[in-house]
């Protein structure tokens, strides 16, 4: 067999040395995605010992967790920087309402996106909290 070959000729199954990505289990699905409706939800399945065993609910449980705090933060840094550009005269308001507006509509367009990941049963990693959240689970 050549080795530039992905496939098997005879049977046409992959010779990838790297691990297929398996989609998890609907009942792991659900629980994935209820892990991002909020900290109580997935500081529970960290707590529960049938359910902290699941690794795929066990990631989505702390990249929640992590992607909270990092919401709570930006919050924060948000207000910060709102208060300091509404002081500012001319269009220095407009300016602080549309930075918090656009601030907000990307935050929840990463909860859309991470929810519904989980909820089809795929694992999504976040740019920067998503290895840690990785490191957590295991």
């Amino acid at each position: 067999m050549p080795d530039v070959s992905a496939f098997c000729p005879s049977c046409g199954r992959s010779i990838s040395s790297e691990p297929e990505v398996r989609a998890a289990a609907p009942s792991d699905a659900v629980l994935g995605a209820v892990a991002y409706l909020g900290a109580l939800p997935a500081i529970a399945f960290l707590l529960i010992p049938a359910i902290k065993q699941k690794p795929f609910v066990r990631f989505h449980s702390w990249q929640s967790l992590l992607f909270t705090g990092a919401t709570v933060v930006i919050g924060i840094v948000g207000k910060v920087l709102f208060l300091f550009f509404s002081i500012l005269p001319g269009i220095g308001y407009l300016f602080s309402w549309l930075s918090m507006g656009i601030l907000s509509i990307a935050v929840f367009v990463i909860w859309v996106v991470l929810l519904v990941k989980a909820a089809t049963g795929r694992g999504y990693e976040l740019p920067v909290i998503g290895p840690f959240a990785t490191q957590l689970a295991r």
